[in-house]
């Protein structure tokens, strides 16, 4: 059986960091928490790109928390209810479960992460590069369409900028239409591999984004 493994970095951000490092009481501390997401990753082929120079990856391997195994509490394709319905369209219960925070799939009136954000005046955006995520449409700002993992980090560093959104997923896409066959993954040649150092840098260039911000004090 193929495991296939997403990566799902989070990031805690503090946005009015002193520059005189003078201690401030967590009140006064406004996280940004961002969820990376690269769909159809694999464990080998994130050990190659690593090799073929993927810094940041290699960044959060060596200082993250990596799940060497996860389950699915609805371990199918997608969500069909016995009278046919789809509530989620294509998309599939752990992407719902990632997306949401939650763990039930009959329907979509959830009391999801970005409703529960709201009700904190916290701003939230959504950025999904496919069509098949058009579903989650209860952050401030949406996006579910087919584009390039660069348009996907430059949406969420603009409405950082411009809206003083503090939740934020980035769901790239790009990997998936890269994908061969298996010995691409141990390839640094492959294209699949290319695709990987591409999100890589696109994570490069998020992170810095933050540090120039000054909104980088913790990350996870």
């Amino acid at each position: 059986m193929k495991t296939i493994f997403t990566l799902i970095i989070s990031f805690l951000f503090f946005t009015c960091c002193s520059q005189s490092k003078t201690p401030k009481s967590i009140e006064n501390k406004q996280p940004i928490v961002v969820q990376f997401i690269i769909d159809g990753l694999m464990k080998d082929a994130v050990e190659t790109a690593i090799k073929a120079g993927a810094e940041n990856l290699k960044y959060f391997v060596n200082n993250g928390v990596v799940v060497e195994d996860a389950y699915s509490n609805s371990p199918v394709g997608r969500v069909r209810l016995p009278d046919g319905i789809e509530p989620w369209g294509g998309a599939s219960p752990p992407n719902i479960g990632m997306h949401t925070g939650m763990n039930v799939f009959e329907n979509q009136d959830l009391d999801d992460i970005f409703l529960s954000a709201k009700r904190k005046d916290i701003k939230s955006v959504y950025i999904g590069g496919h069509t098949l995520y058009d579903v989650f449409t209860t952050a401030d700002f949406h996006y579910a369409e087919i584009m390039s993992d660069q348009n996907v980090v430059d949406l969420g560093i603009k409405h950082i900028k411009d809206n003083g959104v503090r939740l934020v997923r980035l769901y790239l896409q790009e990997i998936r239409s890269s994908w061969n066959r298996p010995e691409g993954k141990t390839n640094p040649d492959s294209k699949y591999i290319k695709a990987i150092l591409n999100a890589d840098d696109q994570l490069g260039k998020l992170v810095t984004f933050l540090k120039n911000e000054g909104k980088r004090c913790n990350d996870t």
